[in-house]
């Protein structure tokens, strides 16, 4: 019985430990009618979390989700993490459209 009680009390304590992962401003790179740059900071990354990031356009089903058309310009974006030895680590968001 303790054991299955101890069970249940690391099943509620391990969900506090999971740190989200944060984003900071859109910064845009580039002007109107060039192709499309821009960049986002990530906020308290740590070396493990950028090892196994990775960063996509979300799938149709969370657009209907969220009430947003996901239109096929959004398609051709590419999406990369720039990580740096000193100063923040950033999501590079390009695309070879303007």
């Amino acid at each position: 019985m303790k054991f299955k009680m101890m069970l249940v009390l690391l099943a509620l304590v391990v969900p506090t430990f999971v740190n989200a992962l944060g984003l900071g401003k859109l910064e845009l790179q580039s002007a109107l009618n060039q192709p499309f740059k821009a960049r986002v900071k990530l906020v308290s990354a740590t070396a493990d979390e950028l090892d196994s990031l990775k960063v996509s356009l979300a799938d149709q089903k969370a657009f209907d989700r969220a009430g947003i058309q996901r239109t096929f310009l959004l398609t051709r974006l590419r999406f990369t993490v720039q990580e740096f030895e000193e100063g923040p680590d950033y999501i590079q968001i390009s695309s070879s459209d303007p």
